[in-house]
């Protein structure tokens, strides 16, 4: 079977950027995102061989006929690039139960749903790579919420590890400061000059290139901070 590499949160941000960087070396390539409009944007953009499908990772059928889907096309899911996510940000006095749902539906419950359909499905090894933040290593003010999400998702990811410890699944925990990307959007309640911000195609080559398959070794952790 043919290899592919999935990416959650593919059509736009750092998602879009590790799309483009595995096309350029010529991979096989599966986005996964909500809006319909931006993937179909995206393949035409970068070209190359990307599949698309448009749902949320939180849902367990359509996960399940994503992976169903592409094997039927003859590819096996050798790489899940974990990147979807959002933000919501602000004092610990303006958050509220709806925002919490919000952000945990979508950093947590919809990235753990496709990982484990993933480690059902890696039946001859892969990579899984969390893709958090720097906020999942320290706490940040006015970032409760987002900090909460993505300290979640390192102990999800720790377990992992622990599980799959000299298997042929290797399960990545990557850590990036932040980045010039539509993530900082005016309806996350924080607006700071991306100008400064690392670039996110940067991000992705680094990323691509600690995660590439090595005989006698893996890297289990990628700290990336902007300068």
């Amino acid at each position: 079977m043919k290899q592919i590499s999935i990416i959650t949160g593919g059509s736009s941000g750092l998602g879009k950027e590790l799309a483009r960087e595995l096309i350029r070396r010529s991979q096989n390539v599966c986005i996964i995102a909500r809006d319909e409009t931006k993937i179909q944007q995206t393949i035409k953009e970068l070209g190359g061989n990307i599949i698309g499908y448009s749902g949320n990772v939180d849902d367990e059928a359509f996960i399940k006929q994503v992976f169903d889907n592409l094997q039927d096309k003859g590819y096996y899911v050798n790489y899940l690039y974990n990147c979807a996510g959002i933000g919501i940000f602000g004092i610990p006095e303006d958050m509220n139960k709806d925002k919490i749902y919000k952000v945990i539906d979508a950093n947590v419950i919809g990235l753990m749903c496709i990982t484990y359909e993933a480690c059902r499905r890696m039946s001859s090894g892969g990579f899984i790579i969390n893709i958090m933040s720097t906020a999942g290593l320290r706490g940040n003010p006015n970032e409760s919420l987002y900090c909460a999400s993505k300290w979640a998702i390192r102990g999800f990811t720790e377990a992992l590890k622990a599980y799959y410890k000299k298997t042929n699944i290797h399960v990545v925990g990557v850590y990036p400061g932040g980045m010039n990307t539509p993530f900082w959007s005016a309806q996350c309640g924080m607006n700071p000059d991306v100008n400064k911000f690392m670039d996110p195609n940067e991000v992705a080559r680094q990323i691509i290139f600690s995660v590439d398959e090595q005989k006698t070794m893996y890297v289990s952790d990628i700290i990336i901070e902007r300068k």
